[in-house]
């Protein structure tokens, strides 16, 4: 019981490491690319940050899905297409901060 338990925990964690930053970057890429686009100031850059983003998220999905099945069967290791997916993750990761300090700072100098 256990391991099982430990097994849905790395399962968690590996969901959390994978995929939360590039569905974070979808998120807010979007969200800035309609607000770009109701001001007429053009979101493309955001667009195509959310784009990224999603094409990661998808690709990563596919990467947490492997492994669950990987675990099912009792046959599981960490290889490239891992190291991959979490390269793909810390890039979403710092796309999904640039666009929240982007935000802040356009905001910033908007009110001068």
């Amino acid at each position: 019981m256990t391991s099982a338990q430990g097994a849905v925990s790395a399962l968690y964690i590996l969901f959390a490491i994978l995929c939360v930053p590039p569905l974070l970057g979808v998120l807010i890429g979007m969200r800035r690319a309609h607000q770009a686009t109701e001001r007429s100031i053009g979101g493309s850059l955001f667009l195509v940050g959310a784009l990224f983003s999603g094409a990661a998220f998808l690709f990563n999905l596919g990467v947490t899905i492997g492994a669950i099945l990987g675990i099912a069967r009792g046959v599981f290791e960490f290889g490239l297409i891992h190291v991959v997916a979490a390269a793909l993750a810390w890039l979403c990761f710092w796309l999904w901060l640039t666009m929240v300090i982007l935000r802040k700072r356009r905001s910033r100098h908007r009110n001068w």
